[in-house]
């Protein structure tokens, strides 16, 4: 197996304005990835869905977050190599744009690697979590929730 080397960067952008969010990020980690690239966001993420290329991802991911939530980050906690799959481990943070609520999240990155590109991604976390940072208070889950146990 040859050698790859992937760089994966700390997505975070405290200091940028909003609306530089997806354009900074085409910069920093669109290169590494695949021109036909398979990217998957968790059902019940905000940008849930496959896009196909960079342009799609840009579009319906990054553009996405960057409009509704204010310092949305990534933080790289682990790397676990498994040769062409890659798997990171880490917190997403940020403040939803509408409700003002912080959000902090456990999420696992899945890369798929060939050829020093990266064809596939997927990504797993708490849905939840997010969903009651960005809905307001009284209809985000909690209040009046019931339990049923059959």
């Amino acid at each position: 197996m040859g050698k790859r080397t992937i760089q994966l960067i700390d997505v975070t952008l405290r200091d940028a304005p909003q609306c530089l969010w997806a354009t900074r990020m085409t910069t920093a980690m669109m290169a590494d990835l695949a021109p036909d690239v398979q990217w998957t966001e968790m059902a019940g993420f905000p940008c849930a869905g496959t896009f196909i290329g960079r342009d799609a991802i840009i579009a319906n991911v990054f553009a996405v977050l960057g409009r509704d939530w204010k310092n949305f980050g990534f933080t790289l906690e682990r790397l676990i190599d498994g040769g062409d799959t890659v798997v990171g481990v880490g917190d997403y943070s940020a403040t939803h744009g509408a409700t003002g609520k912080p959000m902090q999240v456990r999420v696992v990155h899945v890369w798929q690697v060939r050829d020093g590109k990266v064809r596939r991604f997927e990504q797993f976390c708490d849905t939840l979590l997010v969903h009651r940072a960005a809905t307001p208070a009284a209809n985000d889950g909690r209040a009046g929730d019931r339990i049923l146990i059959y």
